[in-house]
């Protein structure tokens, strides 16, 4: 009885093939079943580091192209945990190709992979610039193979692709050290804004300052200006016109990962007089590459302090300016990340270059300042500093909001280490606030979890 209902359980499509145009046999299912059969088999070739798994992919990729893209999407529903909410999920347009995503962003903070396809992680926004990061699947492979990715930025139509063989070919030092001219010059009149910039870099970097290379720098001229013959025969350069025209162009170049791309673009921009506006757009282009920045140094675990401190340094050297613009949400998570020089950055940015409008949600932040330069140099010693930073702490647990409310917890956390007795202290604070019916469910379930997420410390260092 059992087999025959398994039997009859089977789709068989045996009438269905007989049809001119069969519309069941290559169902849904089956797209579906090859889909993640493809990326099954590139992920076992990946693991053994079998070669092979580059040219699959190098061949897989280039059917991919800009104009085929389905649009971004968004969905919406309520679920139903502790009370009733609306959560909203993103899907950017690639959302839907397995393999594509598997291969390019298997190891990215911005995109992670449900069951049936990749959405974007919470707070990335797909305005934002792309990030000089390496986010693809077995990057040691195609760190062997860079004459493939030529290959792809000479024959992939697709955005996302040149993106992530530009990153790549970055870290290949001595490869891009041996392209020949016009190899360069290929790149440089790429249609593809992050392969015109990785062109100009290489130039940049291959040009003898006593013996230059003309040609090179034609190309280089040829790229960026545009040109316009006057009364007199002479040849001038519309500024506004063509900056405008090439405002991704310059901020691209502005915001290169090489010193020489950047002061290249530096000395350019500031040869000119431009108007507030493309000022503006240039601006606003920079402070999205610095909120991706920013989104890379919150997705590092507690234990990456050295990859923290290269991020920190490159923002603070390069991007001074811009880390003043950052939103009020963005610093209360860098002031709540588990590293310490991630909070210290969110912290010189209030002291130094804050000034947007003080409210009384606002002053929160001072509060919070005070209690990471009481952890980082006080190191709760001193009286004064553990009767007003207790004391800080327990209203800050209190805030009505949860953002806030959130930066406490490494504070709290660390206590552990300096000052323990004051935090079990604290964490009895916690519990009469807990136990008072005036607190808010939220802020009780708050308190709960923190002292939660501390109670096993606890428990391993009482003596048996």
């Amino acid at each position: 009885m059992q087999k025959y209902l398994q039997f009859s359980l089977r789709r068989v499509y045996s009438d269905e093939q007989e049809q001119d145009e069969p519309s069941f046999v290559y169902s849904y299912q089956t797209q579906q079943y090859l889909r993640r059969r493809v990326w099954r088999t590139l992920r076992k070739l990946g693991e053994v580091g079998d070669s092979d798994y580059i040219k699959m992919a190098v061949a897989i990729l280039p059917e991919y192209f800009d104009g085929n893209t389905p649009p971004i999407r968004r969905s919406t529903f309520d679920k139903w945990d502790y009370y009733q909410r609306e959560v909203k999920h993103h899907w950017d347009a690639y959302a839907d190709y397995l393999t594509f995503n598997h291969i390019l962003y298997t190891n990215s903070y911005r995109y992670e992979f449900t069951s049936k396809s990749w959405r974007r992680c919470k707070g990335y926004q797909p305005s934002l610039a792309e990030p000089n990061v390496r986010e693809e699947a077995f990057p040691e492979l195609w760190q062997q193979h860079p004459h493939v990715l030529l290959q792809l930025l000479r024959d992939s139509k697709c955005h996302p692709v040149q993106h992530f063989a530009v990153n790549i070919l970055r870290e290949c030092k001595s490869f891009c050290a041996s392209l020949n001219v016009d190899t360069i010059i290929t790149l440089v009149n790429s249609f593809y804004i992050d392969t015109v910039v990785f062109g100009f870099e290489l130039a940049l970097q291959s040009l003898n300052v006593n013996e230059p290379n003309q040609i090179l720098i034609n190309a280089l001229t040829d790229r960026i200006f545009k040109y316009t013959p006057t009364i007199d025969n002479f040849w001038r350069i519309e500024e506004n016109k063509f900056i405008q025209e090439n405002i991704q162009l310059i901020a691209n170049l502005l915001t290169s990962p090489d010193s020489k791309t950047r002061n290249f673009a530096n000395k350019f921009i500031s040869s000119y007089t431009i108007s507030d506006s493309t000022a503006s757009l240039i601006n606003k282009h920079i402070i999205d590459c610095v909120i991706l920045k920013i989104f890379k140094l919150l997705a590092l675990a507690p234990t990456q302090s050295q990859q923290a401190k290269l991020i920190i340094d490159d923002l603070v050297t390069n991007s001074t300016a811009q880390l003043g613009e950052i939103d009020y949400n963005h610093l209360l998570m860098l002031l709540a990340h588990p590293i310490i020089e991630v909070q210290e950055l969110g912290t010189l940015i209030i002291i130094y270059l804050y000034d947007k409008v003080i409210t009384s949600k606002v002053t929160n932040l001072y509060d919070i300042v005070y209690l990471i330069s009481i952890e980082r140099v006080d190191k709760w010693r001193t009286p004064k500093a553990i009767t007003i930073g207790s004391n800080l702490i327990i209203a800050v647990a209190q805030n009505p909001f949860p953002e806030i409310r959130n930066v406490i917890k490494p504070i709290f956390r660390c206590l552990a280490i300096h000052n323990r007795s004051l935090q079990i202290q604290i964490a009895v604070e916690f519990i009469k606030i807990i136990e008072n019916p005036k607190t808010s469910i939220d802020i009780c379930k708050f308190l709960i979890s923190i002292v939660q997420e501390n109670i096993n410390i606890w428990a391993q260092n009482i003596s048996k």
